[in-house]
């Protein structure tokens, strides 16, 4: 008979696994919580200083859904256990401060249109990729309506996405309106 050799404060690898699985949703549910928080309180401040009409309504309307889309994480995940807890993310903090800094050092309006809305865009991105980790963490024998909802808020994210795209393609986008 083998026997196994355990340490009385050791965990034994299955429940290993599965803490560390745990551990792992519960950081995800946190950035993709803490990126949404930043972005609530900044995107307000810069909607008011961009003085480009289309560029100023996509950014107050994606203001608008970042908070849906946080109370909807908020809510599933809590029902999981998961709550969201505040954190440091370092990543997500840098991704989040390069659209201040593009706010803050354009020196026209239409710069700050154009810089504020490639920042934006990259924190999109950013968000999308923290979703699909999300998603790929979470089970859909255990945790199927979470996973259901973080594929429904990751499509309302790449939804997001597009519209910052499609409002950067536009023509004279990029002209200079100073």
């Amino acid at each position: 008979m083998l026997e196994h050799k355990t340490s009385p404060t050791s965990i034994p690898r299955p429940l290993q696994r599965m803490k560390e699985t745990l551990s792992k949703r519960q950081s995800l549910i946190n950035e993709i919580n803490f990126t949404y928080r930043r972005l609530l309180r900044m995107l307000p401040a810069i909607t008011k200083r961009v003085h480009d009409g289309p560029v100023e309504r996509t950014f107050a309307e994606q203001d608008e859904m970042d908070g849906l889309i946080r109370d909807r994480l908020g809510r599933v995940a809590t029902e999981h256990g998961l709550t969201p807890e505040a954190c440091t993310c370092e990543e997500a903090e840098a991704m989040v401060e390069s659209v201040r800094y593009a706010d803050r050092a354009a020196r026209t309006p239409a710069e700050r249109s154009v810089t504020v809305l490639a920042a934006l865009t990259s924190v999109r991105a950013f968000l999308i990729r923290l979703w699909d980790k999300l998603i790929g963490a979470l089970s859909p024998s255990d945790q199927g309506d979470l996973r259901t909802e973080a594929k429904a808020l990751q499509e309302r994210e790449a939804e997001l996405h597009r519209e910052l795209i499609t409002l950067a393609q536009r023509p004279g986008a990029t002209a200079d309106r100073s």
